[in-house]
C-alpha cells in the first residue's frame, strides 16, 4: 500500500472503522434525547451520526468530513412543514371543510398522491445534494449536478409501472434510481460513474417476491376472518390461528427482504 492509503494506482481505496460499542452509545443517546424532547433533537441527532460515520470513514487514508448542521436540517424541515406539508393535509381535509362530495375529493386525493410521489423524488434528489455539498475530503467539497425535477419525474412514473408489472421492476427501478444518483455526483471537478445492473438481483428477488404474495394473501385472508367473527361465519381459533400465520410470514419476510437488499 502506498503512502497515500492507495493499494491500487490511480484509485483510493475507501475503508470504514468504527467501534460498534462507541456507535452504540452514540444512537441510545441521540435517541433518548430525541425522545425527551418530544422529536425536536431528531436534526442535531442525524448530524451527530452523520459526522460520526463521515470521521470514520476513509478514503485514501484521509477521513470524510461533514460539515451540515441541526440548525440547517431544522429550518429545512419548518420550510417543507409550513410550505408544503400542512397545506397538503389541508386539502386531504377539503371534504370536511367545504362539505366536498365523495367522488370529488377522491379525485383530489388522487391528484395530491401524484404530487406527494413526485415531490418524494425531488426531495430525495434535493437531500443528496445537501449531503454532499457538506462532505468534505482533503479539502475537496461534494456536489450534485443534473435537475432533482428530472429526478423526481422518473421517480413519480416508476412507481405505477412496478404495479403495472406486478412488482417485477422494482430491482430495475432501484439500480435505475441509483444509477441517476451516482452519475450526477461529483468530488471536486470529478464526476462519479455507476456501474451498477440487476445482475444477480432477480434471483433474490424471485425468493422475495413469493413471500410477498403469501403475505398479501395471508393478510387478506385474515381479515376476512377477523371479519366474520361478529357475524358468526367464523370462530375465534380459526382468525388467531390466521393471524399467527401472518406474523410468522412477516417474521420470515424480514431476513428475507435484508438477503436481498445486501445483494
Amino acid at each position: 500500500m502506498s503512502d497515500d492509503g492507495d493499494d491500487v494506482p490511480g484509485y483510493a481505496v475507501a475503508e470504514f472503522e468504527a467501534s460498534f460499542g462507541e456507535f452504540m452509545r452514540l444512537t441510545l443517546a441521540t435517541a433518548a434525547l430525541t425522545v425527551v424532547t418530544l422529536g425536536i433533537y431528531r436534526f442535531w441527532a442525524k448530524t451527530r451520526v452523520r459526522r460520526f460515520l463521515w470521521s470514520h470513514t476513509r478514503v485514501g487514508g484521509t477521513p470524510l468530513e461533514y460539515t451540515g448542521t441541526g440548525v440547517e436540517l431544522f429550518v429545512g424541515f419548518l420550510v417543507v412543514f409550513v410550505g408544503l406539508l400542512l397545506p397538503i393535509g389541508v386539502l386531504f381535509r377539503l371534504d370536511e371543510i367545504l362539505g366536498l362530495d365523495v367522488v370529488t375529493q377522491g379525485l383530489i386525493n388522487l391528484l395530491l398522491f401524484a404530487i406527494i410521489g413526485f415531490l418524494s423524488g425531488i426531495a430525495i434528489f434535493r437531500a443528496r445534494r445537501y449531503r454532499l455539498s457538506r462532505t468534505r475530503w482533503r479539502g475537496i467539497r461534494g456536489s450534485m449536478t443534473g435537475s432533482s425535477v428530472a429526478f423526481g419525474w422518473f421517480y413519480f412514473w416508476s412507481i405505477p409501472s412496478i404495479g403495472v408489472a406486478f412488482g417485477w421492476l422494482y430491482p430495475w427501478r432501484n439500480v435505475r434510481l441509483w444509477e441517476r444518483l451516482v452519475d450526477h455526483t461529483q468530488i471536486g471537478d470529478k464526476t462519479m460513474s455507476f456501474g451498477g445492473s440487476t445482475a444477480g438481483l432477480y434471483g433474490r428477488f424471485v425468493v422475495l417476491w413469493l413471500v410477498a404474495i403469501a403475505v398479501v394473501g395471508q393478510f387478506q385472508w385474515t381479515v376476512t376472518q377477523l371479519s366474520g367473527i361478529e357475524s358468526g361465519a367464523t370462530s375465534t381459533q380459526a382468525a388467531g390461528e390466521g393471524v399467527l400465520w401472518l406474523l410468522l410470514l412477516l417474521l420470515i419476510g424480514l431476513p428475507i427482504y435484508a438477503w436481498y437488499k445486501a445483494k
